[in-house]
């Protein structure tokens, strides 16, 4: 014989005290709040302080008692929970629903009591103008089957100071919890996602911005851009202040980095929003690494949207405060992904270790890379693509890229040793610059400008493998090489106005093959054959 037991669960009303709240909870302690039998406790959360909402179940398809739901009325709440877990690996289909009685922003604040992390396989739903806290120092995992969609969505291991419009985010020196996003699991935000805590791993679909929702079944349908507003910002720090409505254009800062030995910020998925910012620092001492998978990708999708990186520097977005201790440990960036957006902007006080594929679209200044020492990743290098504008990269190293493209001029300055793949500047009159200050300039591929091309490496080599192409039909463009030793390799260098060519003091030699050619009759080839 089999046995089902059912039970009614009376809303806590809104306004209700203590005693009401408790009649529809703790009475029932041994089953989690709002389950339809005892074989499948703890798969939806058990409030222990509803802070004013009104708290009841309902019906998710045949499955009785399976949605949770939170009414907030007409003005913001803050819920305490002694846990919130929404579905298991075994039952996905259970649902937590945040409602409001008013179309004006409200932010629902959920507080999980110390020691139970919260485990997503279900779906968390909230209205458009609701923005969503899950606040869990044990930390958050959305598994593969979990998801989101509603206003926006904050997640953080860290404890809140409310300050009104701002609230103050801090997370124990010692809290290793992750935020964990898996693959699989996807978040859709009408505004922003913001997520902080000293580790943080997103390899599934992150979306603000976003239309998108589920079905009955829980499958993602009416996944699209919204309207232009909504960020995603994933921060691993331990003291950040955060806006209360998590608006867009998203402003953040920092006022203390990462204090664990080694932390990491990890994007390995589907990451797009009308700006998408990943911001870290690390305290004294302190390592912390930004990296962005080869199967990741980042995308701004606002008209004048940015993908900025930041780490250990104040980026777009992002102001670094305190103390100088709290935030100058060991900050990296290591991408092998694909970012794309009006403006991509990569910043560190560390190095930058960059292959895969990065494309501004902005008629100005659409890629800027700043860092310490920017290289490849293994064998990788990182292409840069700005079919409008312009690419600026600084480094106090050396620097190794793959293949460049830009509109406008491209000057890249190395202190020391410049590496790249080959760079094409499109738009009329544009100049290409290249100087390895204190080292070695090696271009492997190809090298083409509508106007004048200049190298220069006065304490090092010039090597190149590939054609030079200077000028077009419309100007007299000028090549220029300075080095200590050149070598010009085998392909065609050519020029509508001058080519000159200077070894200061070794030697200047092309390999079999090599072709100069000037139309101005200005060519300084040091006995090469000259076209």
């Amino acid at each position: 014989m089999s046995l089902v037991v059912r039970k009614n669960v009376r809303p806590a009303a809104a306004g209700a005290g203590f005693a009401a709240r408790a009649l529809a909870t703790s009475a029932l302690a041994s089953l989690a709040f709002g389950l339809a039998s005892p074989a499948m406790a703890q798969t939806l959360p058990v409030v222990t302080d509803a802070g004013g909402a009104t708290i009841s179940n309902f019906d998710v398809g045949a499955n009785v008692d399976f949605g949770l739901r939170v009414a907030l009325g007409n003005q913001s709440r803050t819920v305490q929970w002694g846990s919130f877990n929404v579905g298991t690996a075994s039952s996905s289909v259970e649902r937590v629903d945040f409602t409001a009685s008013v179309a004006t922003p409200l932010t629902v604040i959920n507080n999980v009591a110390a020691g139970n992390p919260s485990a997503i396989f279900g779906k968390i739903t909230a209205a458009d103008n609701i923005a969503v806290w899950l606040v869990n120092p044990a930390g958050i995992t959305f598994n593969s089957t979990g998801g989101f969609s509603g206003g926006s969505l904050v997640l953080t291991t860290a404890a809140l100071t409310d300050n009104g419009a701002t609230q103050r985010l801090l997370v124990a020196d010692d809290n290793a919890a992750s935020i964990t996003i898996a693959s699989g699991a996807s978040l859709f935000a009408r505004g922003s996602i913001v997520a902080v805590a000293q580790n943080i791993s997103a390899a599934g679909r992150i979306a603000a911005d976003n239309t998108g929702s589920f079905n009955a079944a829980g499958t993602v349908i009416n996944d699209a851009v919204h309207d232009g507003v909504g960020d995603v910002a994933l921060v691993a720090a331990t003291d950040v202040i955060v806006p209360t409505d998590v608006g867009s254009p998203l402003g953040l800062t920092i006022t203390a980095g990462t204090r664990l030995g080694t932390a990491t910020l990890a994007a390995n998925g589907t990451i797009s929003g009308a700006n998408v910012r990943m911001f870290g620092t690390a305290a004294n001492a302190v390592e912390l690494l930004l990296n962005v998978n080869s199967a990741a990708s980042l995308t701004a999708t606002a008209v004048s949207g940015r993908v900025v990186i930041a780490s250990g520097v104040a980026g777009d977005g992002l102001t670094i405060g305190g103390v100088a201790a709290d935030n100058n440990g060991t900050a990296s960036i290591s991408t092998a992904g694909t970012l794309s957006g009006t403006a991509l902007q990569l910043v560190t006080s560390g190095n930058l270790a960059a292959s895969g594929s990065l494309t501004g679209t902005g008629n100005a200044a659409a890629i800027n890379l700043n860092a310490a020492d920017i290289t490849g990743i293994g064998a990788g290098r990182a292409s840069l693509s700005a079919a409008n504008g312009s690419i600026s990269v600084t480094s106090l190293g050396s620097i190794t890229l793959g293949s460049v493209t830009a509109r406008n001029d491209v000057a890249l300055t190395a202190p020391v040793d410049l590496t790249v793949g080959g760079v094409s500047v499109t738009s009329l009159a544009a100049d290409l610059t290249l100087t390895a200050t204190a080292g070695n300039l090696t271009v492997t591929g190809a090298l083409s400008a509508s106007d004048d091309i200049a190298l220069s490496a006065a304490s090092g080599s010039i090597a190149l493998g590939d054609n030079v192409t200077a000028g077009i039909s419309q100007t007299q463009g000028n090549f220029i090489a300075t080095a200590r030793s050149l070598s010009l390799g085998s392909g065609t260098l050519s020029a509508t106005g001058m080519v000159d060519l200077t070894a200061t003091a070794g030697s200047l030699a092309g390999s079999s093959g090599l072709v100069i050619t000037s139309n101005s009759g200005n060519a300084d080839d040091a006995g090469v054959g000259r076209a």
